[in-house]
């Protein structure tokens, strides 16, 4: 009995290890994608959707008053980001998604089409820069895929406005992950509350 016992915790104790090497090495990943990004000679691509449209049943509706609060999001996650162009393709829905991005960072949009984009061309033109390209719920993870070189990525669901594809060029590597935009600003909201607290402390401290 004692031996079946300590065989039994001996199994359940191997299969913990394995679960939390898994989320270490999830996590390790996901540190490795971060830091590339800030890194300086890295290339940056972004490539998300447009937002949210009024449904009035036109070919190129524009954006809708939640789309344009979401918007604030974006904004609110580049703020800290470097962004050296943005395109976005010929439609009011992704025009009007990429300017106040494109405001915020004191450039102006261009047009792209995702369907003429030469991947190999687009990295060398673009090499140590960082890009966002704002397309459709079709093209956005096309556009990943192209860029990572696996079909990894299926098209987006028509309610999803919130994930942001990354890719990072790191010398000969490719680092790339999906990122939802609200968690990432909920994150940045916390971090930024986290430095105030501690600016708070620090005056009490010298009074």
């Amino acid at each position: 009995m004692k031996k079946i016992t300590l065989l039994l915790i001996t199994i359940v104790m191997i299969f913990s290890c394995k679960t939390i090497v898994q989320m270490d090495n999830s996590n390790f990943t996901q540190n490795i994608v971060a830091r590339k990004e800030v890194q300086k000679g890295n290339t940056v691509f972004y490539f998300i959707r447009h937002n949210k449209t009024i449904p009035d049943g036109s070919k190129d509706p524009d954006i809708s008053s939640r789309g344009k609060k979401n918007i604030q999001n974006l904004i609110r996650y580049f703020a800290d980001k470097r962004l050296d162009s943005i395109f976005s393709t010929n439609f009011k829905r992704t025009i009007n998604t990429a300017k106040p991005i494109a405001k915020s960072k004191g450039i102006v949009s261009d047009y792209f089409n995702p369907h003429l984009i030469d991947v190999k061309k687009e990295i060398k033109r673009n090499k140590g820069k960082a890009i966002l390209y704002v397309g459709h719920s079709n093209t956005t993870p096309e556009m990943a895929n192209q860029f990572i070189g696996s079909m990894k990525y299926s098209q987006m669901m028509d309610d999803n406005y919130s994930d942001i594809y990354r890719v990072i060029i790191s010398g000969n590597k490719i680092y790339e992950d999906v990122l939802n935009l609200e968690e990432e600003v909920i994150a940045i909201e916390n971090a930024t509350m986290l430095i105030a607290n501690k600016n708070k402390k620090r005056k009490k401290r010298r009074h």
